[in-house]
């Protein structure tokens, strides 16, 4: 499971990057002046899904967490000051939540 939670770990941390990529391919629009709708549309379909993901946990600090730390792009050691909680917990909480993610996404795999 751990390999499985480092794989999600880094599909969530995809999601800053996808959203700088977007950003950038705003920019080359306005000075090109030329749109590139397919880019766009592909870069918000990936960060829709990490979203998605995200919004299926149940609402509590495992999901808080993880929301700040990959959709927000706040360390763990931010995270748990906003929370209240300590680093340790914070990092825990991290963990769950990626094991988590990565035990629903692969029941979703078995099933299609």
């Amino acid at each position: 499971m751990e390999r499985n939670a480092q794989k999600t770990a880094e599909q969530l941390a995809a999601y800053r990057t996808y959203e700088k990529m977007l950003k950038a391919t705003a920019l080359r629009e306005t000075e090109s002046g030329r749109e590139r709708p397919g880019e766009r549309v592909m870069l918000t379909m990936r960060m829709r899904e990490i979203e998605r993901l995200l919004r299926e946990l149940p609402i509590g600090n495992v999901r808080l967490l993880l929301e700040l730390h990959y959709l927000q792009g706040m360390s763990v050691e931010g995270c748990a000051a906003q929370m209240g909680i300590s680093r340790a917990t914070a990092f825990r909480l991290k963990q769950r939540g990626l094991c988590m993610v990565a035990a629903r996404t692969n029941r979703a795999a078995e099933h299609a």
